[in-house]
């Protein structure tokens, strides 16, 4: 049983410290390491992603910036394709967005558009903001000579308000309740913008309120068949002001103001509109996707409109609004990983927040090092130094034996004494106090001969 420990002691104890060996393993582990890389990179090598982004009713502002919007982010990366596809409106959005399975479609949606009762919360719980693009305003309109000023004065009027799954019933029916108009005392007729504009001009409606962008193509339109004139959600947008005071309500909106002659028709006889500035309530449009939208997509949509808003502005001025620069808490759905992702590039990283703490720990690291390794030196030092008592005591006991004639007696004494020094190493190296390297394996062969002089010796003695 020793001959054999020995012999696996002799066997493993230096060839796996030899440099062959060593660089030998090294390139195995680096051919698997590069094999892994290659690997991974077949496996996630970009295909091609085709997306539906849900826009809005044609002749409003959502469907022409969605058809730019993937324009841009196709003509940037050809492995993303964008399908638009019309809508009738936010609500609507939101329902179809949630539909999809493969948590691969996109929407633009009003800020503060209601998530609809029959959608669970894990469904509405599935919807992520990727970045928030134009203001859109609410446009109250009527024709000119028409005796509504405010609000309060539908009472008795009939109202086109957009279509049911749209943004803009949900910014009516809280308008009505804070001026307390009950919904018996008006008539509110839900229609796309093509045909609220319509209904207008042929006199079936006293207003129309929508909630869009501005510079609709439609509403531009209207106003050079027919003089309009947009009515004030209150008279100014200062602290304290109506909208203020609607905003406690309704909070995803702000306060805000339709320029002068927002819209001017190529009429000579049709002055542009408003003559003044007024006052209304704005609300921000939002891209917004799946969850399981992959990251890599999400980080690349935003980056791309915020890094191309410019050229995005040229055809459709409202982008000029999309900023990299909000606050997320304003957002009525949570910033998709992705797009946070970029939008969080330049932010201090993980060495830089906890710099001083992590300088404290490589200082206590650097101690503890070199503490473990005077440890080991003084480990190192304590095993040489019994390998030498080895050595001394060896020669100890065999000197005498080939200087002088002992006795039978003596021999046998000696060798009992070398079979239990061996023993005594032996137990030593399987208690870690001793080291299987060279001097170990030196001191083996000198205990080996030593025992082999002795054994002929005393049978030498014997026969005589």
């Amino acid at each position: 049983m020793k001959v054999r420990f020995l012999a696996l002691l002799r066997k493993f104890g230096g060839p796996l410290a030899s440099p062959r060996i060593f660089y030998g393993l090294a390139m195995v582990i680096l051919a698997v390491c590069i094999a892994t890389i290659l690997v991974w990179w077949l496996v996630a090598r970009e295909k091609t992603q085709t997306l539906v982004l849900y826009s809005g009713q044609r002749g409003g502002t959502y469907q022409p910036l969605a058809e730019e919007i993937a324009n841009l982010i196709e003509r940037e990366h050809s492995e993303i394709n964008i399908e638009v596809r019309e809508s009738e409106g936010s609500v609507a959005n939101l329902r179809r967005l949630t539909e999809d399975e493969r948590g691969h479609s996109l929407a633009i949606v009003q800020n503060d558009v209601l998530v609809p009762e029959s959608m669970s919360p894990g469904d509405a719980g599935a919807i992520r903001s990727l970045l928030p693009l134009h203001q859109g305003v609410v446009h109250f309109l009527v024709p000119v000579k028409s005796r509504i000023h405010s609000i309060a004065d539908l009472r008795g009027k009939v109202i086109a308000e957009g279509l049911r799954e749209s943004g803009t019933p949900a910014i009516v029916d809280a308008l009505l309740r804070h001026y307390e108009v009950s919904d018996d005392e008006v008539e509110r007729r839900f229609l796309s913008l093509e045909d609220a504009c319509a209904a207008l001009q042929e006199g079936e409606v006293d207003a129309v309120i929508l909630a869009m962008g501005l510079k609709s193509s439609k509403l531009e339109h209207l106003s050079e068949k027919m003089p309009l004139r947009l009515v004030g959600i209150g008279n100014d947008i200062d602290p304290g002001s109506e909208i203020e005071g609607f905003r406690l309500t309704f909070p995803f909106v702000k306060a805000t103001y339709i320029p002068k002659y927002a819209y001017s028709p190529q009429r000579e006889d049709r002055p542009g509109i408003p003559d003044r500035a007024v006052a209304t309530i704005g609300v921000r449009a939002v891209l917004v996707g799946h969850r399981d939208l992959p990251d890599l997509v999400a980080n690349r949509i935003a980056r791309t409109l915020v890094e191309n808003k410019s050229s995005l502005a040229r055809s459709h001025p409202s982008a000029a609004q999309i900023t990299e620069h909000f606050d997320p808490v304003q957002l009525q759905f949570p910033i998709h990983h992705g797009a946070h992702r970029y939008f969080h590039r330049d932010d201090p990283g993980f060495l830089q927040k906890n710099a001083e703490v992590l300088g404290f720990l490589l200082s206590m690291l650097i101690a503890l090092t070199g503490f473990l390794l005077s440890g080991r030196q003084w480990m190192m030092q304590r095993r040489k130094d019994r390998i030498d008592a080895y050595y001394i005591e060896l020669d100890r006991l065999i000197d005498p034996i080939h200087r002088e004639n002992p006795s039978l007696e003596t021999l046998r004494r000696t060798e009992e004494k070398l079979r239990e020094m061996q023993h005594r190493a032996i137990h030593q190296l399987a208690n870690e106090k001793l080291v299987a390297d060279e001097s170990f394996r030196i001191f083996q062969v000198l205990l080996s001969e030593g025992r082999q002089d002795l054994r002929r010796m005393i049978e030498e003695k014997s026969a005589d």
